[in-house]
């Protein structure tokens, strides 16, 4: 099948953005200039805004829009800006879509609907289409999370139905562990036209070395630098005739202990918040940048003095710089 060209392309790291709060859980946007400039000084090109880490569905529509506007406004630093509209009812997935065409957004992402889950395919494209057709003006990509939404549907097979129905389609967030083999899949669906964005940070690796293009993943806004170089050395191919100035052992046992230390740094996360991964990655960020984003907004739950402590702790015995 030939290769059809991509609506979206897209190459590189794109980061998951936090939504920055006040102490007072008011939006705190004044720090998103502040925060892009970290971004790009890092190598990141792209934002994915009002997302998982972005709180999108614990924000109003008005302080969605707000949000997306001043990522919109720092696009020079930010790079491709893509807005998250999913999560809500319909409309108002729609009126969000209508808003990121009237900012000037790269593109617009979308969760199913998170309370009627589709159940098949041909649901879930007809949803997707709805909000699409809303924006046909800019590219659309769907939001695959299974272990959010719930929603299981095979995605490689939801990218060629989907692309007969929705002209503006140019493909998806993959958010699964899947990516040798469903997320591979996608990439080879619709005559290898569609952007697959790996969103797990845990298989960075392994996802560039199967073909993904790109990343967006949490660690991108505080480990943007050993991410990148990361997905450099995984997209080098395994052969004798490779041109990468660092030996093929070496290569493999750097690209081990990178991708190990981002996933002990989730792990620490996980381990002292739980459900609460948010609030623990919003602290990370403030303890290896500098740059606060406030706390997470219920239902994630505040951490407590000694939960930032045992944080804290735990990263310096592992030996990220706070």
């Amino acid at each position: 099948m030939t290769t059809k060209e991509k609506k979206f392309e897209y190459k590189g790291m794109m980061a998951p953005t936090f939504t920055p709060f006040n102490p007072d859980g008011s939006l705190n946007l004044a720090i998103i200039p502040r925060y892009a400039q970290l971004l790009h000084d890092g190598g990141v090109t792209g934002v994915f805004v009002n997302g998982t880490n972005g709180e999108g569905m614990s924000l109003t529509t008005a302080e969605r829009k707000l949000v997306a506007e001043a990522w919109a406004k720092s696009r020079g630093m930010a790079g491709k800006v893509v807005i998250q509209v999913g999560g809500l009812n319909l409309r108002d997935s729609q009126e969000l879509a209508r808003h990121a065409v009237s900012i000037g957004a790269s593109a617009i992402a979308c969760l199913p609907h998170l309370y009627d889950k589709p159940g098949t395919i041909a649901e879930l494209v007809a949803y997707c289409k709805e909000v699409a057709s809303a924006a046909p003006e800019i590219p659309f990509l769907y939001y695959h999370i299974p272990f959010k939404t719930g929603v299981e549907l095979p995605m490689d097979k939801f990218l060629e139905a989907a692309s007969l129905e929705i002209p503006n389609l140019a493909g998806l967030k993959f958010t699964s562990m899947e990516v040798e083999t469903e997320g591979y899949g996608c990439l080879k669906a619709v005559g290898g036209s569609m952007t697959v964005l790996n969103g797990f940070d845990e298989v960075m690796s392994k996802s560039r070395r199967v073909g993904f293009h790109g990343a967006i993943g949490g660690c991108l806004n505080f480990m943007p630098l050993e991410a990148g170089r990361l997905l450099c050395l995984s997209g080098i191919a395994d052969d004798d005739g490779s041109t990468c100035c660092v030996p093929r052992l070496e290569r493999l046992d750097e690209i081990y202990r990178l991708q190990n230390r981002i996933n002990t740094l989730w792990d620490i996360v996980r381990k002292h918040c739980g459900c609460s991964f948010v609030s623990g990655a919003k602290f990370v960020m403030k303890s290896l940048t500098g740059v606060d984003v406030g706390p997470a907004r219920k239902p994630q739950q505040p951490l407590s003095e000694e939960t930032e402590k045992l944080l804290s702790d735990e990263l310096r015995e592992n030996n990220y710089p706070l």
